[in-house]
């Protein structure tokens, strides 16, 4: 057994645990400088419809109503870069579309 105050024996580590008092503020996480806090980046949300041609595409005007193969319980997938985040659905706020996050994938 070490006497107290004695170097430790060689080949073993001390490991001082001290817990934090009540009026020690617990340190915040780090936080960043704000340069990936902005950072763009295009979200892709594919869809599959039903025979949908360039035709198509170029006829639309705004309000055009698209029927895709998801059923609107379905949960959709929202890609970055072609890696896949997260699973969404599509919701309607203040007349603008929106898509919530239902799970991370």
């Amino acid at each position: 057994m070490a006497r107290p105050g004695a170097a430790p024996a060689a080949g073993t580590q001390a490991l001082a645990v001290r817990e934090p008092s009540v009026e020690e503020e617990q340190p915040e996480q780090e936080e960043t400088d704000g340069r990936l806090d902005r950072l763009p980046m295009q979200v892709d949300v594919l869809l599959r419809v039903h025979s949908f041609r360039v035709q198509d595409l170029l006829s639309m005007e705004k309000g055009t109503v698209v029927e895709t193969v998801h059923e609107h319980t379905q949960d959709v997938p929202l890609r970055c870069g072609g890696a896949l985040l997260l699973w969404s659905e599509f919701e309607v706020l203040d007349q603008q579309l929106a898509v919530r996050i239902t799970r991370l994938a």
